[in-house]
């Protein structure tokens, strides 16, 4: 499961955090913590649509479980996003990682 946000208060007064304002190099995670904190309640993620798709689509067909299964469409998103990336750099390698083959003649 590769989920999105969803409002289950993981980021809301359920979650403990350390204040590290004062270090340097936790500026970018504090932002973070900083936007999941103020965006808790109001996340994209409908946990209960989540759950049902779990267990009455996922685990109920055990013969097909997916690899990967983002859930949520900040998590397709991403994904897309990544994987478009992947394959683009795949395509600008693939005439040298093809290189280190045996020639079809040999």
């Amino acid at each position: 499961m590769e989920p999105s946000s969803f409002r289950t208060d993981w980021a809301g007064r359920s979650s403990q955090k350390k204040e590290t304002a004062f270090l340097d190099d936790y500026q970018l995670t504090n932002a973070a913590i900083q936007n999941y904190s103020d965006s808790a309640g109001n996340e994209a993620g409908n946990p209960q649509a989540a759950a049902q798709v779990i267990y009455g689509q996922v685990i109920s067909n055990t013969e097909h479980l997916p690899l990967h299964l983002p859930l949520g469409e900040m998590s397709v998103t991403r994904a897309q996003r990544k994987f478009a990336g992947l394959a683009r750099k795949f395509a600008q390698l693939s005439d040298l990682a093809i290189s280190t083959d045996y020639s079809k003649e040999e």
